[in-house]
């Protein structure tokens, strides 16, 4: 599963680290009104994910 977060979400970056997602990223990918923005692409194999109570481990933001 991947997901994605813009570069300056810091906050959200580190709650989807913490749960075990790897960061890749697409530098200057999305362009605004007076610039472009990078944007953080999070993957995590099925594998990977930790089993709690017999079921994948689930996100509570």
């Amino acid at each position: 599963m991947w997901l994605d977060v813009k570069e300056h979400n810091v906050r959200v970056k580190h709650i989807y680290a913490a749960a075990g997602f790897r960061v890749g990223m697409l530098r200057e990918c999305i362009r605004t009104a007076h610039s472009y923005e990078t944007l953080i692409i999070m993957g995590m194999l099925k594998r990977e994910c930790r089993p709690q109570d017999g079921e994948f481990y689930r996100l509570k933001l």
